[in-house]
């Protein structure tokens, strides 16, 4: 695969926390480290990076804003 069909099949997965230790870490983290494994074999140079967001910024539908949360988050990602 080439670096394009590594990240789109990456980003293709389904998000999803694992709950407990014994289940695949389908979150940022995990997308990421999977993503950063895979790219470092093509011989890409990546980095993890955090990113703040607040949910009120998102373009999400407001029966999920109206779900009670802390409204600054953190977002990892490769760089």
């Amino acid at each position: 695969m080439d670096r394009v069909a590594y990240f789109n099949w990456v980003r293709d997965i389904p998000y999803r926390l694992p709950l407990d230790q014994e289940e695949p870490d389908y979150s940022c983290e995990g997308k990421h480290t999977i993503l950063a494994k895979l790219l470092r074999r093509t011989g890409l140079e990546v980095r993890p990076r955090v990113c703040e967001a607040r949910w009120k910024d998102l373009a999400l539908p407001q029966n999920v804003i109206n779900i009670p949360h802390d409204d600054d988050i953190l977002h990892l990602y490769l760089e």
